[in-house]
């Protein structure tokens, strides 16, 4: 059983922070549940299980759509290239980006960035 004090306004406090960490840290692409765990003393499997249970998905899952949210900002830059848009999002590899964003949102980076830019033009 958790105490009162772990909790304020029914967001558990070390998830509440854990979540602060992922916010100010996502872009890292060598960024560990791990070593957000460590820095909350608490075990990484229990980190986990707090993510979760506050945002509804994992951490990974929660680094990843950040970094999707970041990149879909750059895309619109088009003196960027795709590579570098990934980069600047947290991604370690452009394989792994466009696999992720293909994933979430039906289509490449490249085409959401061409339909992007289409409606704009359109409007």
């Amino acid at each position: 059983p958790m105490s009162t004090s772990d909790h304020v306004g029914g967001l558990n406090v070390r998830a509440g922070h854990a979540i602060q960490i992922v916010y100010g840290s996502f872009r890292d692409p060598s960024l560990r549940i791990t070593a957000i765990a460590r820095a909350l003393h608490i075990s990484p499997t229990h980190l986990s299980r707090l993510i979760k249970k506050e945002t509804g998905i994992g951490f990974r899952e929660l680094c990843i759509r950040l970094r999707l949210a970041e990149a879909k900002r750059h895309l619109l830059d088009p003196s960027l290239s795709v590579k570098e848009v990934a980069s600047l999002a947290g991604f370690n590899s452009t394989s792994n980006f466009d696999r992720d964003f293909r994933r979430l949102y039906g289509c490449s980076p490249t085409q959401w960035r061409a339909q992007e830019f289409q409606t704009n033009a359109e409007s």
